[in-house]
């Protein structure tokens, strides 16, 4: 397994393969080449040749001809690493156009006071393509500019518009491949309160199912939603109250229910309903003089809108009387998203549609006069490639029939955040029609802990709103258009700040600054025990709050993960003190996993390295208390640092931490099912040179040896594999199964393992092609051990230039075989209690035992002497075989790369090769060689469910370039 120091290189550059970009550019038949209306030069931002802004129709059924439309604008600031949000207006049936023109979209429209003319078109200070990219979707069919050319489409409802939008999404990520691995986000306003939870419930189902592509969902925002009929309907009295528009005694005549508000049913359709038919229910009567959707502003619409409201009866007196001001307004005082109905929840069944309701009038409180003459200007609609067959823009249609067909949206937003999707719900303070009463109630209701009480939150020096469960904003009409930017903010920023107390500040032999923050300490896992656990946490030096969180485990078992952080991919590049006796100098390693993720180095289970436990029965364990304290570990580790809560997750390890990864990561899964908090976001696993199966480890030397031209093909005969070998007799057979009893790994007949270690005894199972280097102290203790091969007692003595360290790579164990049910010897017990042959690790304990560096570390005065690998655990391997654990894992569709160094005869490739294959995958890619700086670096096989096995050549020790870290198409 010994792969030279450039591996570290190669593993790195396999790491950004496996969490990178790929794809291809966005289509060029959907960029916009220019708008009229607008002499300016589109936003600033650009990805693989595409620039600002892309719209057009994604067909989701070509039998039905059923097209959606979008606008797409690409964000202003990273297009390659900022989330991608979807934005759905409400109604429904109304225009996310709405959101477009009037909101958040690129620009600001300025209607052209002669008349008749196009609106002007400015540059939106406040455009959440400041810090997104943003889809603006027309759905369902029916609605804005989508359309289909069968009318049966336009009978629709919840369910089906959250399938559909589901098809739209799939197909829109294979137009523009570049943005699938970017996170992405659904947000929406009012109805869409319906669309946004039951279109994120339809993504995870495809996740999990393996639908292609794979959608990077994090989470959802929804604006005044509708949600609940209880929670929405119970709402009104409690906010009335508050805001003073009704009096103590009124309010009493309809009490609340607890203390949040909440009426029964009957109640709230006799004062929803009823009040204003009655004489003695006034409830309606303070009302209905008030803006509904914001009570503090009048409502500004068309005079046509006006002249058609005064006799329309259906409508709210408000709807009437307001929008005689002299008061000067924007282009719109708008509906908020289009909310139905009037403060009213919305019930199962038919919902009737703002033109349906108002008699097929102009939708009153409003003037679209901008937006209406624009879209449907001719030219533009020729630079939004709109075709011919969609309708004629209106803001909302009366075309569609639509089903409130899915009821209630709390068990859908329970589901989502149990998973531990991220949710911003936010309300405007002074919305009458979906008040944040009932967002705040509904957001309670779930009954998870508040992690942050109550409090104002701020926008321009000044409070903006508070926030708790719910976000809501003051003026709502007037700091609209700033807090929809500060509220995507809120959704996509980072959570807390971490553990001040853990930053690392300096490091004794290290002069330079750090790239990027280290933290170190202990989580205590076990209070009881008093057993706690040591890490090291490097965040990443290109993007932390966006690149995946990366756990590493070395294996054993009872070895200390500083192995992979001193002498593999960890920041720092250490080199010994040559003049002796002093602290070894660190530089800064060009090859560190933390240039492309956050990194921990976990010293796990209690009694490895740094980590301890204060009652000694701790130090007793195995494979399965292993995984459960380890995943402790984690959740307690995500509470301390919540900022990295939404970044992927990965788990990574080698050779004994084969057992460790999957067991770990099933746990974690199981975890994430349960709901229990906070939820991780695990999205797969790395393995190198990983201990998985006896049968697999065990029958893989025979094929490797043979195949690196270590034994004959006689004595490859005698040892074939029975399964994979054509040309054995079954006189042949016969005599394999009577001489070594059928299996190659286990032989009971003593000859036949003497037979095969005649010719590979005196070889380095680690690297067979290099010597092995260990200290002196090492081959002197090493002499008179008879339990170790030749190879440990012989090898070192070379004049080639070896680094600081020829290491075994993740002390596996044991040598040459298998491992099996049991105790697992560790490697100072096996040794007869020296210290590891085939090593010289003066530089990592010479480092780590120094008093200056263990403070810096806060390693804590409880803690041991700090070994590579310790006997003070003793270590039982309970959970047998771990092809279930990868059998389960990746058919969830969970992310794994199985890699193994080519040289390696302790944990050879060709059992990994042989145990990947078996799990019975479709084939994606045949084996084929994959490319480092233009050589072969190695070989790899893809399959579906997410599954890689690749292979690193030895040969790469010869390499003396860099790993060039720019992210580019992945090569595998």
């Amino acid at each position: 397994m010994g792969m030279p120091s450039l591996c570290n290189l190669l593993l790195g550059f396999a790491l950004l393969c496996f969490l990178s970009l790929g794809g291809e550019a966005a289509p060029e038949s959907a960029l916009i080449g220019g708008l009229p209306g607008f002499n300016g030069t589109f936003l600033p931002s650009t990805i693989l040749g595409v620039v600002s802004v892309n719209n057009g129709y994604v067909t989701i059924d070509e039998s039905h001809g059923k097209n959606l439309f979008y606008y797409f604008v690409v964000s202003e600031r990273n297009a390659s690493e900022d989330p991608v949000v979807l934005w759905l207006n409400g109604g429904p049936g109304c225009s996310s156009f709405d959101g477009f023109i009037y909101e958040h979209g690129p620009f600001h429209f300025e209607t052209n006071r002669g008349g008749g003319g196009l609106p002007k078109l400015y540059l939106n200070p406040h455009s959440w393509s400041k810090v997104s990219s943003i889809i603006y979707l027309d759905s369902p069919a029916g609605v804005g500019l989508s359309y289909s050319e069968n009318e049966e489409d336009y009978h629709t409802g919840d369910q089906k518009t959250a399938s559909d939008t589901h098809a739209f999404l799939l197909k829109w990520f294979e137009q523009y491949q570049e943005f699938q691995s970017n996170p992405f986000y659904i947000a929406g306003e009012s109805y869409a309160g319906v669309y946004v939870p039951t279109l994120a419930s339809e993504v995870v189902k495809g996740i999990d199912s393996g639908a292609k592509p794979t959608i990077n969902l994090k989470g959802y925002m929804v604006g005044n939603g509708v949600t609940d009929p209880e929670f929405d309907g119970n709402a009104l009295v409690p906010f009335a109250h508050g805001m003073g528009l009704i009096s103590d005694d009124l309010r009493l005549v309809y009490p609340a229910r607890e203390a949040i508000g909440i009426l029964s049913m009957k109640a709230a359709e006799s004062f929803l309903v009823k009040s204003t038919r009655q004489d003695d229910c006034r409830l309606g009567l303070d009302l209905d003089a008030l803006n509904i959707y914001d009570i503090l502003e009048p409502c500004y619409h068309s005079p046509e809108a006006i002249a058609r409201s005064s006799a329309n009866v259906k409508l709210p007196l408000s709807f009437r009387k307001l929008g005689e001001t002299e008061r000067p307004v924007s282009v719109r005082k708008r509906m908020f998203g289009r909310a139905w109905p009037y403060r009213a929840p919305v019930r199962d069944g038919n919902v009737p549609l703002w033109p349906q309701l108002m008699d097929s009038s102009g939708i009153p409180c409003t003037d679209d006069e901008a937006a209406t003459s624009w879209l449907n200007n001719k030219a533009v609609r020729k630079a939004l490639h709109a075709i011919e067959e969609s309708f004629t823009w209106e803001l909302c249609t009366g075309r569609i029939r639509y089903n409130h067909d899915l009821g209630s949206m709390i068990s859908f937003h329970k589901n989502l955040t149990a998973r531990g999707y991220r949710a911003l719900i936010f309300s405007g303070d002074h919305d009458l029609c979906v008040p944040f009463t009932g967002s705040e109630a509904w957001t309670r209701s779930l009954g998870y802990t508040i992690l942050d009480e109550w409090r104002p939150w701020f926008f321009g020096g000044q409070v903006a709103g508070v926030d708790d469960l719910v976000l809501t904003a003051i003026g709502f009409s007037f700091y609209f258009f700033s807090f929809l930017l500060v509220a995507l903010f809120c959704l996509l920023a980072l959570a807390q700040a971490a553990p001040k107390e853990a930053l690392i500040t300096n490091l004794p032999g290290f002069n330079g600054t750090f790239p990027s923050k280290h933290y170190s300490g202990y989580v205590t896992i076990d209070e009881k025990e008093g057993k706690n656990l040591f890490y090291y946490f490097v965040v990443s030096e290109r993007n932390a709050s966006k690149d995946p969180v990366v756990l590493w485990l070395n294996g054993g078992p009872g070895c200390s993960s500083f192995d992979g952080f001193i002498y593999e991919h960890g920041p720092f590049n250490f080199e010994a003190n040559k003049a002796g006796g002093g602290l070894p100098k660190l530089q800064l390693n060009p090859s560190s996993w933390s240039k492309v993720s956050n990194i921990i180095y976990l010293d796990s289970p209690a009694g490895v390295g740094l980590s301890y436990s204060k009652n000694q029965e701790s130090y007793v364990t195995g494979d399965r208390e292993t995984a459960s304290d380890t995943h402790t570990f984690l959740l307690k580790w995500f509470e301390k640092y919540p900022e990295f809560l939404a970044n992927p997750f990965y788990i990574s390890g080698e050779s004994y931490a084969g057992v460790y990864v999957p067991t770990l990561a099933s746990k974690v899964v199981k975890g994430v099912g349960a709901g229990i908090k906070p939820i991780i976001n695990f999205k797969g696993y790395i393995i190198g040179n990983g201990v998985t199966d006896k049968e697999f480890d065990g029958n893989a030397l025979v094929p490797f040896a043979h195949g690196m031209g270590l034994i004959s093909d006689d004595l490859y005969k005698v040892f074939g594999a029975l399964a994979r070998i054509k040309d054995i007799s079954i006189e042949m057979i016969s005599n394999v199964r009577s001489t070594c009893n059928g299996s190659y790994w286990n032989p009971i007949q003593q000859d036949c393992q003497e037979l095969l270690n005649a010719d590979i005894a005196d070889l380095n199972i680690y690297d067979i092609l290099e010597p092995c280097d260990h200290s002196q102290e090492a081959r002197e203790k090493s002499a008179n051990n008879d339990r170790l091969p030749s190879s440990f007692k012989t090898l070192g003595e070379t004049a080639k230039p070896l680094p600081v360290r020829k290491r075994m790579f993740g002390r596996a164990w044991p040598l040459r075989a298998p491992v099996i049910d049991g105790i697992v010897p560790t490697w100072p017990q096996l040794m007869k209690y020296t210290t590891v042959p085939c090593v010289n690790d003066e530089v990592a304990t010479s480092w780590l035992n120094n008093e200056a560096v263990r403070k810096a570390l806060h390693v804590t005065e409880e803690s041991f002497t700090w070994e590579l690998c310790t006997d003070r655990i003793f270590y039982n391997h309970d959970l047998g075989s771990m092809l279930n654990y990868h059998k389960n894992l990746t058919a969830r569709g969970y992310r794994a790369l199985i890699f193994s160094g080519d040289h390696d005869m302790c944990v050879p490739y060709t059992g990994s090769a042989a145990w990947t294959r078996s799990l019975g995958y479709k084939i994606v890619e045949e084996w084929r060689p994959w490319h480092y700086d233009d050589q072969v670096a190695g070989y790899l096989q893809s399959y579906e469910h997410n599954l890689t096995f690749l292979t690193i050549k030895e040969v790469l020790y010869e390499i003396n370039s860099e790993l060039n870290l720019k992210e580019s198409r992945r090569e595998w």
